[in-house]
C-alpha cells in the first residue's frame, strides 16, 4: 500500500486493486456452494419443515415459508426411509431447499411406475434458461428409473430457490448434489 501511494503522489495511475474481500470472494466462490444434501435418515440433517402426526403416521409435513440456505423444507406426505424419503398418496407436495450453485442434480427412482415432477426456481415455473438436462419444455422431469436427474443448469453460480412438486404416489428422493 505504501509504495502504491508514493507512486501515486508523484502521478502515476495505477489499475484499480480490488478489495481483500472482493479477492476472497472470488477466489473462494467454488467453496459456497451449497453442499450434497442427504435425505434419508440415515445421513440427513433433518428438515426446517414441520411434522404432523395422523392417525400414529408422522408423514404430513408443514412448511413454514422462511427458508434458509442449505436446509431442505416438505411440504404434504412424505416418508423418511434409511436412505431415501417417499411420496405417499397422490395429495401435491414438494421438496424445496435454498442453495447456492450453477446445476441442481436429485437423485430420485420411483417405487413401481413412471412418475413425474414440476420443477419451480424462486416461486415460478422454471424457464428454459434453467432447465436441467432432464426437465422438459413445460418443466416437467419424468422419473422413469433410479437416476441422478439434471434439473437446473444455469451460467454462473446463483442463489435460488428449488421446488420439486409431485403428485406421484412413491416417488423417491435420496440426495441433491450441486455443481
Amino acid at each position: 500500500k505504501y509504495i502504491r501511494a508514493e507512486l501515486e503522489k508523484l502521478g502515476a495511475k495505477l489499475p484499480r486493486i480490488e478489495s481483500t474481500q472482493e479477492q476472497k470472494i472470488g477466489f473462494f466462490e467454488h467453496l459456497s456452494i451449497t453442499p450434497e444434501t442427504y435425505l434419508g435418515s440415515n445421513r440427513s440433517k433433518g428438515f426446517g419443515s414441520g411434522s404432523v402426526c395422523i392417525n400414529g403416521n408422522c408423514y404430513r409435513h408443514i412448511d413454514p415459508k422462511e427458508h434458509y440456505s442449505n436446509i431442505v423444507y416438505l411440504s404434504g406426505d412424505w416418508e423418511q426411509k434409511g436412505e431415501f424419503i417417499q411420496h405417499i398418496g397422490t395429495e401435491e407436495s414438494y421438496i424445496l431447499q435454498k442453495y447456492t450453485a450453477k446445476e441442481v442434480n436429485l437423485v430420485m427412482q420411483p417405487k413401481n411406475k413412471v412418475c413425474s415432477a414440476k420443477i419451480y426456481l424462486d416461486n415460478k415455473l422454471i424457464t428454459k434458461n434453467f432447465n436441467g438436462d432432464d426437465v422438459d419444455a413445460n418443466g416437467i422431469v419424468k422419473i422413469n428409473g433410479p437416476w441422478m436427474y439434471n434439473l437446473v443448469r444455469s451460467k454462473k453460480i446463483e442463489q435460488h430457490e428449488i421446488k420439486i412438486v409431485t403428485k406421484s404416489d412413491g416417488l423417491m428422493a435420496f440426495a441433491f448434489t450441486y455443481g
